[in-house]
């Protein structure tokens, strides 16, 4: 009796672990039932019954049918069924929140971007009213939500999905009541969570190939917070929480004082730095014309951010000896006065190191973001038919 049990998990587990595979590679290239079973050394039965079961619950479809010289028996091309499910997209950045909805195919069906004053609870209710009002569109109406995917600029907890506290946002935020997955869920009755915006974005900039395939890179969003994300050898490294890369929580010196660095190079930091220091209530759009026009005290103000975050930076490579860094963030504004400021204080140090600007932060994070939400959908399907 135990051997049969023993060998019935053995069996389950096998069976789940070639479901995963097929769907993925399916996913990666439509095929045919022929090479998936050449292509995953498996048994043409095997093939076989895993593709009529991921066919009986929709996950897959017959996209095309055909013999290649329009003789004998037809050949069936199996691909992801674009209608299965949707994701939506929240993207909270810089005041603006962006919605996108899209296929599981990564094809953006829909999408909408308002401007925001603050963060706060009557903004996030005005997102799903918004969000409500795409999903009656005649392209997206009759295919269901399966993921919501809200991409944040503060710290996710990847073990609980908690936000934590962010000064981006008002304090309301963190309430037991105003709980962020709880009001969408009831809202959609879907599965949602809450992700990194710096973390998607390394997944989008990773899909683009930016970084060397032998790289140990980093990527640092430097805007009105300071996020962060690691790679190595091509693959996102989340660490056990999922904070890994937070490079804004390095403590640097000052003017004497001691400090995270998102505390003194943030482009908030940078706004207070000018109330303090001269007494100036700018605002950032003043900050980076004043930049450009070649104002004494705001270059400088700029430059030394610049050098600080080059401190913080030399920190990460002597401890992770990383070798490609990515900045993004409203901070490429400073454009290359700001960046080889950087690298000039880096490259003394460590001569190979790369230092660049992101091209395309927003697209990034969307297409890291539709990438997560149709992971979750395959897991959690998978975990459905296992």
């Amino acid at each position: 009796m135990v051997i049969k049990k023993e060998l019935g998990k053995k069996q389950t587990f096998a069976r789940e672990l070639n479901n995963e595979i097929i769907l993925k590679s399916i996913r990666k290239k439509p095929s045919s039932l022929t090479e998936l079973t050449s292509a995953l050394k498996l048994s043409s039965a095997t093939v076989s019954s895993i593709l009529t079961c991921l066919l009986n619950h929709n996950i897959i479809k017959v996209c095309s049918t055909g013999s290649i010289n329009g003789l004998g028996r037809k050949r069936v091309i199996y691909s992801i069924n674009d209608c299965y499910g949707l994701v939506v997209i929240v993207s909270i950045t810089s005041l603006s929140i962006n919605i996108t909805i899209s296929n599981m195919l990564n094809e953006t069906l829909a999408s909408k971007t308002r401007e925001i004053s603050v963060y706060d609870m009557k903004s996030i209710y005005e997102t799903i009213i918004e969000i409500k009002d795409l999903l009656t569109l005649e392209n997206v109406r009759d295919i269901p939500v399966r993921s919501i995917i809200i991409s944040l600029p503060g710290l996710i907890n990847k073990n609980t999905g908690e936000l934590q506290v962010s000064p981006q946002f008002d304090k309301e935020f963190f309430s037991n009541k105003n709980n962020l997955i709880d009001i969408f869920t009831k809202c959609f009755h879907t599965n949602v969570y809450l992700e990194n915006d710096s973390k998607l974005m390394m997944k989008g900039e990773l899909s683009y190939g930016t970084f060397p395939l032998s790289s140990k890179g980093m990527l640092i969003y430097c805007d009105y917070g300071i996020g962060g994300a690691i790679e190595f050898d091509n693959k996102l490294f989340l660490g056990s929480r999922g904070y890994a890369g937070e490079v804004g929580l390095i403590k640097v010196f000052s003017d004497g004082q001691e400090n995270y660095l998102d505390e003194f190079i943030s482009l908030r930091a940078l706004k207070e730095t000018f109330k303090a220091k001269y007494n100036l209530d700018i605002s950032l759009d003043d900050i980076f014309k004043l930049f450009n026009e070649k104002d004494n005290r705001v270059v400088s103000e700029v430059l030394n951010s610049a050098s600080l975050l080059a401190s913080g930076i030399i920190e990460m490579i002597d401890v992770f000896d990383l070798d490609y860094f990515l900045i993004g963030g409203r901070v490429t504004n400073f454009g290359d006065l700001y960046i080889n400021k950087i690298r000039e204080i880096i490259n003394k140090k460590y001569k190979d190191v790369s230092i660049n600007f992101t091209f395309n932060d927003g697209k990034a994070i969307i297409d890291g973001a539709k990438e997560t939400g149709i992971e979750y959908i395959l897991k959690n399907t998978l975990k459905e038919i296992k």
